[in-house]
Order: C-alpha cells, then sequence, then structure tokens
C-alpha cells in the first residue's frame, strides 16, 4: 500500500529503518499494525514531536496507559486508527466488500475500546477519516458495514462462518446499513 500523506511516508521510513528493510523493498501493512506496530509508531511520533529518542523500548501496553495523560500517545492510537482506516480503504477499493469487513485479531482487541470512542462521531472520527478519505469512494463505502469481533482467531477459521450467520431467515442477506457491529451483536447471531 502506498503512503497516503507525508507522514505516513516518514512513519514507513522510520520502520524500514528500524527492520532492517532494504532500500526499494515495501513494508506489509502488517508490520505496522502488528504488536509492535503502535510502540514503533509512538517511538516515531515522539522522536518526530519533541526530537527525544526512548531511552528503553515502549510495550503497546505502556503506550494505552499513557493515552490519557500523554499527548504524543493520543497521537499514536489516533494515527493508528486513521492508517488502519486507510488500509482498509486501500483493501476496500480493489475486494469491494460488499457484504462488509471483519476486524479481527488481537490488536483489534486491544484498540477496540478506543475504536469505538473514536467512531462515535463521524465528523471528528480519525478512523473514518481514513477510511472515508477519498471521496470517489465515500458513497460505496457508507454501504459497507464494518464488524469488530474480539474473536482473535476468526481469520484462521474463516469469515464465511461470520457472513452467513448474517444472513436473515430466507437466505437473503440483510440490508447493509453501514452500522458498526459489535461482540454483543455477534454473539446473538451465532
Amino acid at each position: 500500500m502506498p503512503a497516503l500523506d507525508e507522514e505516513h511516508f516518514q512513519f514507513e521510513n522510520f520502520v524500514k529503518q528500524k527492520m532492517g528493510v532494504k532500500s526499494g523493498f515495501n513494508l506489509s501493512a502488517e508490520w505496522c499494525f502488528c504488536g509492535r506496530g503502535i510502540p514503533m509508531l509512538y517511538e516515531f511520533l515522539l522522536l518526530k514531536h519533541t526530537g527525544e529518542k526512548l531511552k528503553d523500548p515502549i510495550r503497546g501496553e505502556d503506550v494505552f496507559l499513557k493515552v490519557k495523560t500523554n499527548a504524543i500517545a493520543k497521537k499514536t492510537i489516533d494515527r493508528f486508527l486513521w492508517m488502519l482506516g486507510a488500509t482498509l480503504l486501500c483493501n476496500s477499493a480493489v475486494l469491494l466488500p460488499d457484504d462488509g469487513i471483519v476486524l479481527c485479531g488481537n490488536i483489534i482487541n486491544a484498540v477496540v475500546g478506543y475504536m469505538v470512542d473514536d467512531m462515535a462521531d463521524a465528523s471528528t472520527s480519525y478512523f473514518y477519516k481514513g477510511f472515508y478519505g477519498n471521496p470517489k469512494l465515500k458513497p460505496y463505502l457508507e454501504t459497507v458495514n464494518i464488524y469488530i469481533t474480539s474473536e482473535a482467531d476468526l481469520n484462521l477459521k474463516g469469515c464465511l462462518v461470520c457472513f452467513l450467520s448474517l444472513r436473515d431467515i430466507s437466505g437473503r442477506w440483510r440490508p447493509r446499513t453501514g452500522n458498526l457491529l459489535t461482540d454483543d451483536a455477534l454473539e446473538r447471531l451465532w
């Protein structure tokens, strides 16, 4: 996925340098969204905005604990949500997920509270700014449901099972409303 703005480009170069990725090679988006992604984003933003280098490695959990009291930690989570939304935008433009997107995995479990809070107001949501970042695709993306589940290994079990459960009794897909479906709603469907 190409960098979508200057800060994204700078972060990718920071990660490439930190991970020892050779020039001319691309990063996997997963490297930026895995367990190491949040600490690397925090370290990058700390260096960029304060010039300060970390003395000791930081864990994602440490960043989450600082969100309410540390501006860089808050910016880290906001920027992470924007990058997640922007990555889903790029993938959606190619894959056209008419029946929805299921977000799962340990990193989603770690940020789900922040995501729900962030997505409560679409006008200020960092996730939505990333996801709806292309005005030409926004009308389509507004019809795509986003499902969040705490099932960490759903991708291994197959999203088809989840999507099949979203059919009504007649076998037709439920209407798409663009709503966020969280675990408690998914539990009722299972």
